[in-house]
């Protein structure tokens, strides 16, 4: 899982990123909404998949889970998925 981190789209590690910092699930609208609003592959344009279509990549690898409700919540795989992302970024600010 080490090298995981590098070969995850942008898009998806804002959107675990953005989910690691909810203490609960959200419901997939909210999510999508501030998505949209303030995480870079969306702002700044270069997204090649929508919020909606990288939640489901992220249930699709097994790093989310989404009700039928449409509540969005991480998994354990991919709050440990995160932590690698935070160490990543870190790594590379310190270089």
């Amino acid at each position: 899982m080490s090298n995981q981190v590098f070969y995850l789209p942008e898009e998806a590690k804002s959107a675990l990123v953005l989910l690691s910092q909810m203490s609960r699930g959200e419901r997939l609208k909210n999510v999508v909404k501030r998505l949209e609003r303030s995480h870079r592959p969306w702002t700044c344009g270069k997204a090649e998949m929508t919020p909606e279509e990288t939640i489901g990549w992220l249930v699709e690898k097994g790093l989310a889970t989404m009700t039928k409700a449409g509540w969005v919540e991480i998994t354990p795989e991919g709050r440990k998925l995160v932590q690698k992302i935070w160490t990543e970024v870190h790594r590379q600010k310190a270089t």
